[in-house]
């Protein structure tokens, strides 16, 4: 049964979300190079649009604040939105995710992929959260 990992990432106040999203996309490379074999089979990250953005000058003025790096919000507070990158990685089952954690802690590995991250984000707001149950609906030919 597929094992997947929710990650929340946030960029450092001083970071814009265009260098944030530049420096993450770096070290997912980096990560993804120095955990080969056991990376996981998908990665898949989310950056909120911001209010700047093409698809924001669309959208309802409602939903646009007036700072440019605030989350292009439609419905509830922009300020909730705390995470800039969504990360979602699928691995084959939960012994491959325990591979791929345990790479984390082999020597010189570590200590790459921790500069790496601190480069990139405030690590400490980082989360992680382990999905349980997924229910998917799809709807074609529509």
């Amino acid at each position: 049964m597929p094992y997947k990992c929710l990650t929340f990432i946030h960029r450092k106040p001083t970071t814009t979300p265009t260098a944030f999203r530049t420096a993450w996309e770096t070290h997912m490379q980096l990560l993804m190079a120095l955990t080969h074999p056991h990376q996981p089979l998908e990665s898949v990250r989310h950056y909120p649009a911001r209010t700047d953005s093409a698809i924001a000058q669309r959208a309802p003025v409602s939903a646009r604040p007036a700072d440019a790096n605030a989350p292009l919000v439609l419905l509830g507070d922009a300020d909730l939105v705390t995470w800039d990158c969504l990360s979602e990685c699928t691995y084959r089952d939960e012994l491959h995710f325990q591979q791929f954690y345990a790479m984390l802690s082999e020597k010189g590995v570590g200590e790459r992929i921790a500069a790496s991250e601190e480069r990139a984000s405030d690590m400490g707001r980082l989360k992680v959260v382990v999905v349980g149950e997924t229910v998917v609906d799809r709807f074609e030919g529509r």
